[in-house]
């Protein structure tokens, strides 16, 4: 043993430092007499414990017990497929489908006002009332800027009702973090 070189024989200490126990639980092994090694007891002396180096090596190599290493088979796990955050799909096709009406509401809108505001105009006479033809074309003028600023207001209204009744989009988020 190389812990203890030019040593013949080992005492409680040497002992507990090789079983890597305290000295006193040497002591207690052999007053039961449960320590696994022949004693020798020193001259004189009843409480001096001697154990030889060859005892103390041979009980060593009984308890190295070469263990066979089991090799299990190791299952191949498949890797799991990504998938998607649930209803993702759904929620996509919904907001396409609402702005897709949206868009349609507005055109429909604004054909309907500047449909009004084409009749407006054709519905416009001049009358030869005595004016002249530059206070007629001004009477003219009027009226049109006054359709035309009706349907601009029907126009504005119903833009402002579909940014009122929208509802915002949810902050983008990753539902999978890697």
């Amino acid at each position: 043993m190389n812990m203890f070189p030019q040593k013949a024989m080992l005492n409680a200490d040497d002992l507990a430092k090789v079983l890597s126990v305290s000295r006193q639980h040497i002591y207690n092994l052999c007053h039961v007499d449960k320590l696994p090694f022949k004693l020798e007891k020193a001259k004189g002396s009843k409480t001096r414990i001697q154990v030889s180096i060859i005892e103390v090596a041979r009980y060593l190599d009984s308890k190295l017990e070469v263990r066979e290493v089991k090799r299990e088979e190791i299952e191949v796990v498949d890797k799991p497929k990504v998938g998607r955050p649930r209803g993702g799909g759904k929620i996509k096709l919904t907001r396409a489908f609402q702005s897709e009406l949206t868009i349609a509401i507005v055109q429909e809108e604004a054909e309907e006002a500047f449909s009004k505001l084409q009749e407006q105009i054709d519905s416009m006479k001049f009358e030869d009332n005595g004016k002249s033809p530059s206070e007629r074309f001004e009477e003219a003028k009027n009226h049109f800027l006054d359709c035309s600023v009706h349907a601009r207001n029907v126009l504005r209204k119903n833009l402002l009702s579909l940014k009122l009744n929208e509802v915002p989009a949810p902050p983008r988020a990753r539902p999978f973090k890697q």
